[in-house]
C-alpha cells in the first residue's frame, strides 16, 4: 500500500465545510436547529451530540444556533484528529493508517475525516480486490487438519483499530454477539486473524468462528454447535453465508456408569454444592481427560466470568466438574469419556 497523506488542516477544513451544509440542511428558517430537526439527526452525528451539549449547557428553553452548533461539531473532530495525529515528522498529516484509525475508532468525527481524506488524496481506505484464493484455500487445510485444536493453538493478537473494526461488523453481520476469543496464526508466511462470537439457537449454543487476512477480509469460517443438554459438539466447516460443509470434529455423548452410582453420586454432590463445599478436588487442564478437553475449552472461551476444574473421586469412580462462574454459577458432571451425568446451578 503506496504512503500517502493529508495536511491536518486541508481535512479540518473540508470537515468544516461538510459540517455547515449538514447543519443547513438539518435546520428549517432563521439560522437555528429545533429540537424536532435535532431529533431527526442520526444516533452518532456529530451534530447531534453537540446539540445536545449545547442545550445541556445554555439551561431551559437555549436554542441551537448554527454557528456555534457547527463551530461545536468541529471541535470533536479536532478531538478526534488528535487522537490519531501521531507525534513525530509526520505529525501535521494524516496518513492513511492514521485516517483508517480515525474511521474505525472515532465514530461520526472519524467516518468524516476518512472521508474528507479520500476526496483529498484521491485515495480509498478500503484495500484493493478481495481476499487471496491461495489464503483462503490454506485456511480450508488448516481447518480440516486441526478440528478442535484450531482455537486452543492461537498467539495474542492486537490488530490495527481499522482490522479489528472490519472483524467485529463481520461477525455482527454473521449473527454474533460480540467478540468472545480472538488470536492469530501464521499460514503461508502470513498473519491470519481469528475471532469468535456465540449465538443460540433452541437449546443449542453456536461458536462462529471467522478467519480474516491482514486487511480484515473474511477467508474462512466454521461452527461449533454444542448441545447444552450432553454439552457434545460438532464442527462444521461453513461457506461465509454459514452454509454448513464437512464435518470437521466431533464429541459422543460417552457411556453412562450404573444407574446406582450416579444416583449416589448426584446425592453425594447435590449434599456439597447445598451447603457450599467443595465438589472436588481442583484440578488443571492438563490433568483433565481428553475427551472432555474440547468441552472445557469451549466453556472457557465463552464464559468471560472464569471456569475451573475439579476431580471427583467417589467409590472406586472418578468423575469431572466443569465450572461456569458466571453471575449464575453452573456446574457440569462428566465421566472421563464424557458423559454428562448432572448440572448444578445456582
Amino acid at each position: 500500500m503506496p504512503t500517502v497523506s493529508a495536511a491536518r488542516d486541508q481535512i479540518l477544513t473540508r470537515v468544516q465545510t461538510q459540517l455547515v451544509k449538514d447543519a443547513l440542511a438539518a435546520s428549517g428558517k432563521g439560522g437555528v436547529l429545533s429540537k424536532a430537526e435535532q431529533e431527526k439527526l442520526d444516533r452518532d452525528d456529530v451534530l447531534k451530540s453537540a446539540a445536545m451539549e449545547l442545550r445541556r449547557n445554555g439551561g431551559k428553553g437555549a436554542q441551537v444556533r448554527l454557528a456555534p452548533l457547527v463551530d461545536a461539531a468541529a471541535n470533536k473532530v479536532i478531538g478526534a484528529l488528535d487522537g490519531v495525529d501521531k507525534p513525530g515528522r509526520g505529525k501535521g498529516k494524516i496518513s492513511r493508517a492514521e485516517a483508517r484509525e480515525a474511521v474505525a475508532s472515532k465514530g461520526d468525527a472519524g467516518f468524516r475525516i476518512g472521508r474528507a481524506f479520500e476526496l483529498l488524496t484521491g485515495a480509498s481506505l478500503e484495500a484493493k480486490g478481495g481476499a487471496s484464493p491461495a489464503l483462503a484455500a490454506a485456511v480450508q487445510r488448516h481447518l480440516a487438519a486441526q478440528g478442535f485444536s484450531m482455537l486452543s493453538s492461537l498467539k495474542a493478537d492486537e490488530p490495527s483499530a481499522w482490522v479489528q473494526k472490519k472483524i467485529e461488523d463481520t461477525l455482527d453481520t454473521w449473527g454474533g454477539d460480540g467478540v468472545m476469543a480472538q488470536g492469530r496464526l501464521k499460514l503461508d508466511g502470513q498473519t491470519v486473524h481469528v475471532a469468535t462470537a456465540t449465538t443460540w439457537k433452541r437449546d443449542t449454543l453456536i461458536e462462529i468462528i471467522g478467519l480474516f487476512d491482514g486487511e480484515g477480509r473474511a477467508l474462512g469460517r466454521a461452527r461449533i454447535v454444542r448441545d447444552n443438554d450432553s454439552f457434545t459438539m460438532q464442527m462444521h466447516a461453513t461457506d461465509l453465508a454459514g452454509q454448513a460443509g464437512a464435518k470437521l470434529a466431533s464429541t459422543s455423548a460417552g457411556t453412562p456408569p450404573p444407574k446406582a452410582w450416579v444416583d449416589a453420586l448426584k446425592a453425594h454432590l447435590k449434599t456439597k454444592f447445598d451447603n457450599g463445599d467443595d465438589m472436588g478436588v481442583d484440578i488443571d487442564t492438563p490433568a483433565l481427560p481428553a475427551a472432555l478437553l474440547p468441552a472445557y475449552q469451549f466453556l472457557e472461551r465463552n464464559t468471560p466470568d472464569g471456569t475451573g476444574l475439579s476431580r471427583v473421586d467417589f467409590q472406586g469412580r472418578t468423575a469431572y466438574v466443569l465450572h461456569d462462574y458466571s453471575c449464575v454459577s453452573s456446574h457440569h458432571v462428566f465421566t472421563a469419556d464424557g458423559a454428562m451425568l448432572e448440572t448444578y446451578s445456582g
